[in-house]
């Protein structure tokens, strides 16, 4: 198995690091005690996720693409938000509709439908 894992620093919580291995417990104690010159001065580092792969082509890939800056966005928003805490308190329920959204020909004019985005169709909610 191939790996690409994301860690934390313990002592400086905004340090992250992405990488990919073929032995991830050995790669987080290398990380660890210092074999890694450029995360030895954010020690200690956690595990906050990794990813595995059969082989290490495609582990190299999503790691490659994980350092994208679309990668890095998505990731934020999907895979390792900022504090897990805030996922527990936020309210999942969503905001009630507005009056212009239960009637959406409202404000679209007499018999035509206001288009929606897409973000709309799946029901997320657009800031």
């Amino acid at each position: 198995m191939h790996y690409v894992y994301r860690l934390r620093s313990e002592r400086f919580p905004k340090q992250e690091y992405t990488g990919s291995t073929g032995n991830l417990r050995n790669r987080l104690r290398q990380h660890n005690v210092g074999q890694n010159a450029s995360t030895a001065p954010y020690r200690p580092w956690r595990l906050t996720f990794y990813a595995a792969f059969e082989s290490s082509a495609p582990a190299r890939a999503f790691e490659r693409y994980l350092k994208t800056g679309s990668a890095k966005a998505f990731a934020r928003k999907r895979l390792w938000p900022v504090n897990a805490q805030e996922l527990l308190t936020t309210d999942p329920t969503p905001d009630p509709p507005s009056p212009a959204a239960a009637n959406p020909s409202s404000s679209a004019g007499p018999g035509r439908r206001k288009k929606r985005s897409y973000a709309a169709t799946l029901g997320a909610s657009v800031p």
